[in-house]
């Protein structure tokens, strides 16, 4: 005789809950079902995410590089020629900007300025580039007596050649080194440089350097001027200074320093060398003809001119405006720049 199974009222009748299956709901008409003539879902490939990922991936990166201008005309695209190869880039044929062609310019290139006035202060910040004007009389850096210098030239073996530097209230060409790394090889020739305010052509913490066959007049301090550099191994040669207050200055300049074959006249002073070391010998001064203007004291009743008779022809120009004619640089001025500034010679 078996006993009746034991029952449990609380536990729900029917099959066991880990056997219980949820019956699907029925599917309706075009839910993705082939039989019922629906598109069948088919998970999608990781290749087509991975595609999608990777272009707007891309898309949000152009997005990025217009935004910051890199996508803009670099001022590199207006050199012309080939990469690799010096060459010519002109003012105003390749870029209206003497600061743009300076900027686009790579080591080995000239900067060839066609005649015009150009009002700004451009930086030349690239080693063994010139910059050279067509014409030294007609091409003009004016800072119409706002801007506070002409050219700065920050690079070595640099020069800058044939034009005309006026009316900045500072100096018309200024090149500049620092105390520790002082800048090595410059050149400064054929320049017209009036009515700066301060200097005419001044070198800082520079070496290594040429200034010549420039005319330099007109300023409330030196006309050119040299200055802390241990051994400056620079020579300033066949300059013309006239009208400055001092004509040449030579400022702790450490041996050797040339200064040979200078003229000038109304320059307060000559050429004038101060702060030198205890044992430095000193420059080399010879053969200029820059003579100090005479002094308060002196009688200058005789060296006076004679009063103008009546009707007299017009008055000269200002002392400190520059001769209309001036030696422009020999050859072509669209030949090869001349090689790169070494330690110049230092004797006639």
């Amino acid at each position: 005789m078996g006993l009746p199974p034991r029952t449990f009222p609380f536990l729900p009748s029917g099959p066991s809950r880990r056997t219980r299956r949820t019956t699907p709901a029925p599917a309706t008409p075009g839910d993705g079902d082939p039989a019922d003539g629906g598109p069948a879902r088919r998970p999608a490939a990781p290749a087509v995410i991975l595609t999608a990922v990777a272009a707007l991936t891309t898309l949000a990166a152009l997005i990025t590089l217009v935004g910051c201008g890199a996508l803009s005309p670099r001022e590199r695209d207006i050199r012309p020629g080939p990469t690799g190869r010096p060459a010519v880039i002109t003012v105003p044929g390749d870029t209206p900007s003497i600061q743009a062609a300076l900027d686009a310019a790579v080591p080995g290139d000239l900067v060839l300025v066609g005649p015009g006035v150009y009002r700004e202060s451009p930086v030349l910040r690239t080693p063994r580039v010139v910059l050279r004007g067509s014409d030294r009389g007609t091409v003009i850096i004016d800072g119409e007596h706002r801007r506070a210098t002409g050219v700065t030239v920050l690079a070595e073996e640099t020069a800058v050649e044939n034009l005309t530097l006026r009316g900045h209230t500072t100096s018309g060409l200024t090149v500049v080194g620092t105390t520790g790394r002082p800048l090595l090889g410059y050149r400064a020739s054929y320049l017209t440089v009036h009515d700066n305010g301060r200097h005419g052509i001044r070198a800082v913490h520079a070496g290594r350097g040429v200034i010549e066959h420039s005319h330099v007049s007109g300023h409330g301090h030196a006309g050119i001027r040299v200055e802390h550099c241990d051994p400056c191994e620079s020579v300033v040669r066949d300059n013309v200074t006239e009208a400055n207050t001092i004509g040449i200055e030579l400022v702790a300049t450490g041996h050797p320093m040339t200064v040979r074959g200078n003229t000038g006249e109304r320059n307060t002073a000559g050429v004038r060398a101060r702060a030198r070391t205890a044992d430095d010998p000193g420059p080399i001064i010879l053969g200029n003809i820059l003579p100090d203007a005479p002094r308060p004291s002196e009688d200058v009743r005789a060296l006076a001119p004679a009063p103008a008779p009546p009707f007299a022809a017009p008055a000269a120009a200002p002392p400190h405006e520059p001769p209309a004619e001036q030696p422009q640089r020999p050859g072509d001025p669209a030949g090869p720049p001349r090689p790169a500034v070494g330690i110049p010679e230092q004797h006639p």
